[in-house]
């Protein structure tokens, strides 16, 4: 690839692509994605919104596989940016070569295992005393044309627990020994993605994938192109770390081996060993389970020192990207969990009596090996019923595996947690045994030389360095590349700076004065607003404090209520000048895009929360190495999320608006001024609401 040339082609794609038109600043990043490809090396690109940087990696992308026959993996964190780059960017990569005289392109996406229906977890469904009752129309889905098999291609919702239910995960899966394995989604997936020269997925997958030493995709990838980059350290956590869920084992003990032919005894025994361990966990957390009930198989997972820069008071909620829930209640593991070390065992054991290499030979089990080292025409003589035995049975070892692990607590580069989501309520709630790396730069560090590896987003750097990035993720090195906004930000947008004072109090009184001077900010907008805060409390707290604002016309919305796919269909549907609100936190303040939005809110400046663990300990870690963990860690990651946040507001050239942030430490703080510094240069700051209606009626 003559990758001096490849600025140049961009201007070519307005041929093929209406309305097109290259920027600068694209043609430099192209350029310099282009380079590294063709060199092998690493590249960090910090490119502000508007750049276009799906194209300029695109198109690097395909060159490099139409000329030079190499491979390219991208890696996004939202499944709309995967959207985005398959249905929208790559056809239109794809005719700009063929004008070029090149072959046709060929790309996928490929999804992680739980994302696909599974055949015979359907199947196991279907024979249940009591099936749920759409599995007969999954049942129909799945033999019709046109699709997948992806759960997200669902002509119609299905709960949370039927879809964990008809899904499977790698550690559960026996792939080509499974008897559906011929027709399985997720294998056609796979065969897909071996064949093709440019594969979309997400980070969790490529994560998995590092931390599976390479084996987990179709590989081998010549180019890892990892978009959204500011969120892959969250990825890489959990692939590097251990977590084992209440629910993922009262589902194997209640649902997936009740019905198997395994030791009843073994059985019952694992089931008390459960309950000892939500024991011992409710008194790590200071819950209480005198009122606990038999474990539903309802989805239970609820989803979806500092010196002069500043003190403990400083440091609150980060709304994202976050490891945790919002409302969670958390607790560190600082003794083993003993009943969860004999459950371990005791899985253990069921794993192996579910395993029919270990039952007498007869008609039922006509083979002596074990299943997973039978070759094809053996395995054509297993019953689905035994596919899904054996599947049961790896998932009880891959469980034992990790409840063994985390209840040793005995590595001291792990953190070791446990979080329960929502009220305690009748019973001891769902909860999530975590044991995750203090960091995850020393794993990554050998991989990031395998490849040409470039890393890009809205937000790498602080503002000025991209230091805390790279050394978070073990980057040695990189080439480094900031691309500004080409969006006119001093002309079409402001920041509002309000604060609200009693902030550190957190009580009734705040909360009545963040809503009022919130409910002040939008009328004077008078558009499209989101409304982002750092804690789920505030976000509650807020909104039914201005609920009553329905009445002066304005339609309302709060994360939670309806997939976050659907609330963003119906925020673009709106028009600019349209009253109408979005309460949101957490994954809102990153990867949404929301064109013509008049008003982003910011209710605090996002430091991480100090209760969560994984923080407290990086931060105790660095204050032990180091010192200053509020400077080195807790600052830069909340110039970033801040960074982010800010990011909502300008999505095309056309929008104009405000961001209002209403910290009173914004303007009081000598650390302030870093998050002034950090956001494009000559945006002029207003005061009050009154000044935001005056320059809004100015621009309309």
């Amino acid at each position: 690839m003559n990758w001096e040339e490849v600025p140049g082609l961009l201007d070519r794609l307005a041929e093929v692509w209406p309305g097109y038109r290259a920027r600068d600043g694209q043609r430099q990043m192209a350029r310099a994605v282009a380079h590294a490809m063709d060199a092998g090396l690493n590249l960090l690109v910090e490119g502000g919104t508007g750049v276009g940087k799906s194209v300029a990696y695109l198109l690097p992308a395909a060159l490099s596989a139409l000329e030079d026959d190499r491979r390219t993996l991208i890696a996004t964190s939202h499944k709309h940016l995967q959207d985005q780059l398959s249905s929208k960017d790559l056809p239109r990569i794809d005719a700009l070569v063929r004008d070029l005289g090149y072959p046709g392109l060929i790309w996928t996406t490929l999804k992680g295992l739980p994302n696909y229906l599974c055949r015979v977890a359907l199947a196991a469904e279907a024979t249940r005393p009591d099936p749920h009752p759409q599995t007969a129309a999954v049942a129909g889905w799945a033999e019709a044309d046109g699709h997948n098999g992806e759960f997200d291609e669902l002509p119609f919702p299905i709960p949370n627990d039927l879809r964990t239910r008809l899904s499977t995960e790698a550690e559960e899966c026996p792939h080509e020994r499974c008897p559906r394995y011929g027709d399985c989604f997720a294998m056609a997936a796979m065969r897909r993605a071996k064949a093709a020269p440019i594969v979309i997925t997400n980070h969790a997958l490529l994560a998995l994938h590092v931390a599976a030493a390479g084996r987990l995709l179709p590989g081998p990838f010549a180019n890892v192109v990892v978009d959204e980059a500011h969120a892959f350290e969250d990825a890489a956590t959990r692939a590097y770390g251990f977590e084992c869920s209440s629910y993922a084992l009262r589902r194997l003990l209640y649902h997936e081996i009740s019905g198997k032919p395994a030791d009843k005894a073994l059985l019952r025994e694992a089931q008390a060993a459960l309950a000892r361990l939500d024991l011992e966990v409710a008194g790590r957390l200071g819950l209480t389970t005198s009122a606990r009930r038999t474990p539903a198989l309802a989805d239970e997972s609820g989803a979806e020192g500092p010196g002069a820069l500043g003190s403990r008071q400083d440091i609150e909620a980060m709304p994202g990207p976050a490891l945790s829930s919002p409302s969670a209640s958390r607790a560190m593991l600082e003794a083993p969990l003993t009943a969860g070390s004999d459950l371990a065992d005791l899985l253990d054991a069921l794993a192996t009596d579910l395993d029919p290499d270990h039952r007498p030979v007869g008609d039922r089990y006509p083979y002596t090996q074990s299943p997973f080292e039978l070759d094809a025409a053996t395995m054509a003589q297993l019953s689905e019923a035994e596919a899904a035995m054996l599947r049961a049975g790896k998932r009880a070892a891959s469980l034992a595996d990790r409840l063994r692990t985390i209840c040793a607590v005995s590595d001291p580069l792990l953190v070791y947690y446990t979080e329960t989501a929502g009220p305690a309520g009748a019973g001891l709630p769902s909860y999530t045994l975590l044991a995750l790396p203090l960091a995850v730069g020393p794993f990554l560090e050998a991989w990031w030389e395998e490849q040409a590896t470039i890393l890009t987003s809205a937000t790498l750097s602080d503002g000025h360095s991209f230091s805390f990035f790279s050394e978070r993720l073990g980057l040695s090195g990189p080439r480094r590349l900031m691309v500004p906004s080409p969006f006119d930000y001093p002309g079409r947008t402001r920041l509002v700076v309000t604060p609200v004072p009693g902030q550190d109090k957190g009580d009734a009184a705040y909360f009545n004065r963040l809503a009022d001077q919130i409910a002040r900010l939008m009328d004077a907008a008078g558009g499209k607003c989101l409304l982002l805060f750092t804690s789920h409390r505030a976000l509650e707290a807020v909104w039914s404090r201005l609920s009553i604002m329905r009445i002066a016309g304005w339609k309302l919305y709060r994360q939670g209520d309806g997939t976050q796919t659907a609330l963003m269909a119906t925020l673009r549907g709106g028009a600019p000048d349209e009253r109408i609100a979005m309460f949101a936190s957490r994954s809102w303040w990153q990867g949404v895009d929301l064109p013509g939005m008049r008003l982003v809110v910011l209710d605090k400046l996002p430091f991480p929360q100090l209760g969560d663990p994984l923080v407290a300990a990086r931060s105790a870690e660095i204050e032990r190495l180091e010192g200053h963990a509020f400077r080195l860690y807790m600052l830069p990651l909340a110039l970033i999320a801040f960074r982010q946040g800010f990011g909502r507001l300008m999505r095309t050239e056309r929008d104009f608006g405000a961001v209002a942030v209403c910290d009173a430490r914004l303007p009081t703080r000598q650390y302030g001024a870093r998050f002034l510094e950090s956001l494009p240069e000559d945006i002029p700051v207003l005061g009050s609401s009154d000044e935001l209606r005056a320059w809004v009626r100015g621009m309309t």
